[in-house]
């Protein structure tokens, strides 16, 4: 007589789950080492590279923003979603919104992050210096000086020093073009580069899925 096997429905569903996980992890890992390794592909994600370098200096205050033109441009590529627009429409004056590319985003962001960063440090030194701490009404004078944002309260200290490793799934590359999906450990991305003048530089960046 045979014996009827029964396996549990949780244990089955873990076992399905575990399968799927490890046919996406070798599918993943099968990608990833089929990039390319050609001049424009090392060229390429050392730009990336230097791009990350100096979005996660620390504190903001260090950073420097005029290296942004070294790694990023203005091209019709930067995808200029509700949100983009309404920044740096409060941002920019109008001549320079319809010109904005990624270059223009990136070096408007953080300038205004360090501008956050000026005043809270500003406020926080004089609170100090009389032994208190910010009130309400000052938090609130903050927002609305750096254009109604809440100014950047935390700094990794230790970021900066942190090697950051990107993961790079693909880089297709096209004449002038470039499309390069990678992960930095916070989301899976896709950024487009343009070649200009014999040099990558950054065009987009757009995150495709971002981990929770």
């Amino acid at each position: 007589m045979r014996k009827k096997i029964r396996i549990q429905v949780p244990v089955l569903m873990a076992v399905v789950c575990f399968g799927v996980a490890l046919f996406l992890l070798l599918t993943y890992s099968a990608r990833a080492t089929a990039t390319p390794d050609t001049p424009d592909t090392r060229e390429i994600m050392a730009v990336m590279q230097q791009a990350y370098t100096l979005m996660r200096a620390t504190p903001v205050r260090t950073l420097d923003i005029k290296e942004f033109a070294h790694v990023f441009t203005d091209t019709s590529d930067f995808k200029f979603s509700p949100g983009w627009k309404t920044y740096l429409g409060d941002m920019l004056d109008p001549t320079a919104t319809q010109k904005a590319g990624y270059l223009s985003a990136m070096q408007t962001k953080w300038s205004h992050l360090q501008q956050g960063d000026k005043l809270l440090n500003a406020a926080m030194s004089k609170a100090k210096a009389e032994q208190r701490n910010l009130t309400p009404e000052e938090w609130q004078a903050l927002t609305k000086q750096n254009h109604n944002v809440p100014p950047p309260v935390l700094h990794d200290e230790d970021l900066a020093t942190v090697k950051l490793e990107l993961k790079y799934e693909s880089i297709e590359v096209n004449d002038d073009k470039a499309v390069v999906r990678y992960d930095d450990g916070a989301a899976l991305q896709e950024a487009i580069l343009r070649k200009i003048n014999g040099r990558w530089f950054i065009a987009d960046i757009t995150a495709i899925w971002v981990h929770f």
